[in-house]
Parts: C-alpha cells; structure tokens; sequence
C-alpha cells in the first residue's frame, strides 16, 4: 500500500483502529501482540484477563495562536489574550477482558522494532491497513487488480490451503448426511481416498449449468468433505472427482448377487437352491450388486443360482 509492503497477521479480529495509546485493550491488541511473539519480538509480558490497567489517552495536538497587521508595509504589534492551555488528557481505569491484549510499553517498543526491521517509520504506532489480518495461512486464488488500478477494487481472492471437496447433492438425499460421516472419494487416476463430511450446507440452490431454463432442476446443497490424507492429493490444485456416500449400512447379514432372485408367481421373492428348489426369502438393502436377503432355509455358505 502506497509502496510499502503489507504484512499479514494471524488472528480472529482485524484491526479496525488505530492503535497508539498506551493501555489500550482489545482482541485486535491481542493479535499483535500474539504475531509479534511468534516472529520472535520480545514484547513483554501481557496483563491477564480480570487484571485492571491504566489506559492513556494519545497526547492533543497543542499550538499557540497569534495575531498580526500590517499598515503601509510596516509590521505593527497586536495584543491578543493569551490562548487557553489545552486540558490535559486524563486516564482512565479498564478491566481486561477473557481474550484482550494490553498496548504496555514493551508491547509498543516491540512495534517500533518490527517497523524498523522491515524499513517503515518506527513510531510504534499501527493503524488501520497496516497489517491485514487472515485466520490462518491463505492460498492466493487469484490476483484481480493490476498496477493503476482504482484503490476500491477487489485485490485478490484468496482460500484455504486445506484441500476440501465440495459436492452439489440434491436437497432430497441430504438427510442420510451428517457431519463426522465418512465418505470414498475417487480421484482422477482411480484410486480413492477416505473422506469426512465437514459442511452440509444449509442454502439450496438450483443447477442450470445444463441450460435448463424451466426450473425443473432440482435444488441442491452444497456438501464439504475433509481429506484426512493430503498426501493422495498432494500435486491437485483443483479436479474433478467422484464421491461415495454411504446413507445406511448393515452388519452380520446374509447377502446374494441381486441376479439372484426369482419373482414366484405367487408374489415376493426367492431364491434357487442348485436342486432346483426354491426358497422364499425377505430382501433388506441392495447395494453394490448384492441384495440382503432372510427366511427360513437361508443359512451362511449356502450356493443359490444367478444370473450369469
């Protein structure tokens, strides 16, 4: 900004002020303070939550005033009353809350030693577009604004350096979804890699990227899923994938290649024993080609024909 280089700090709170006046606290104190540790500058010890401090409000600006005349070229004395001093600036006694910081001495000292390793003014002062504060290491997606660009725009967009995938799911199958649950993610080069549903979004929105103009589509949900593994996805910037979600499951059952069942005339389902007999069953889930399958006569490692 104005050709001095922007720092960035980690943090929750931007700075919103500037900060000067020795005692002043907030959460916005707090991250300087807690940047300038973590770089390595010694900026004393901060007061504790419930600690009471002295703040002092920043010096007034004070000038004397005079008055002149001049008649003919020639200077002539005016008599004028003497200006009034100023009030001095008084200080006032505050209570640090649970996540402030306190602007102490040190801590200012430690700002003027940071200005003045990286070439600006040493005032110890640090105002508003400073520093730009982002919650955590940011990965630059795009860069928007060119050299005499206006000022107002939009400089850059930036993103997490977590590698997340987000996947559009009709606002109908959001229901089996949970936070927490796990999903397979397949990859570009076909392998596949385990998953957790971080985000199920909660805004529906329609997909026209088909040129579906009759509002048909069907609303959907945006789902984020975490990659507990990032080694899989190391060399990807950005790729296309496939997402399987698991919406129920069942353990300890009896299953059947879904070739494998037979619609007897009298209604429901069977199966055939290599004998030719057959074997009235209850389907349960289907899944992958196999259906679930119960009933008198089913046993585990019992051979049924199919469908070849």
């Amino acid at each position: 900004m104005d050709n001095v280089p922007v720092p960035v700090f980690y943090g929750g709170t931007p700075l919103y002020r500037t900060l000067s006046a020795r005692g002043t606290t907030g959460p916005d104190v707090r991250v300087v303070a807690d940047n300038l540790k973590k770089l390595g500058y010694d900026s004393g010890v901060q007061p504790g939550a419930g600690t009471w401090v002295t703040q002092h409000p920043a010096a007034a600006d004070r000038a004397g005033t005079g008055a002149s005349g001049k008649t003919d070229g020639t200077a002539a004395p005016s008599a004028s009353a003497a200006p009034s001093p100023a009030p001095a600036p008084t200080a006032t006694s505050v209570k640090v809350k649970e996540g402030d910081g306190v602007l102490t001495a040190e801590l200012i000292a430690a700002i003027r030693r940071r200005q003045a390793h990286v070439g600006v003014p040493a005032t110890g002062v640090l105002g508003i577009g400073d520093v730009t504060v982002q919650s955590g290491e940011v990965r630059v997606g795009a860069v928007q604004a060119q050299s005499g660009d206006d000022a107002t725009g939009a400089l850059m967009t930036v993103s997490s350096t977590t590698k997340k995938v987000s996947v559009p799911v009709d606002a109908t199958e959001v229901g089996t979804m949970s936070r927490g649950d796990r999903v397979t993610v397949a990859l570009p080069d076909n392998s596949t890699v385990k998953g957790t549903i971080d985000v199920v979004g909660s805004t529906a929105a329609t997909d026209n990227s088909q040129g579906d103009t009759s509002g048909s589509a069907p609303a959907q949900l945006t789902v984020t899923v975490s990659l507990p593994d990032t080694g899989a996805v190391r060399k990807l910037t950005s790729a296309p994938v496939q997402v399987a979600f698991t919406s129920e499951s069942h353990k300890g059952v009896l299953a059947v290649p879904v070739g494998a069942l037979l619609a007897p005339s009298e209604g429901g389902y069977a199966v055939q024993l290599p004998g030719g007999r057959l074997i009235a069953v209850r389907t349960g889930m289907f899944a992958k080609g196999l259906v679930e399958i119960s009933g008198a006569g089913v046993t585990a490692g019992m051979k049924v024909g199919t469908t070849s």
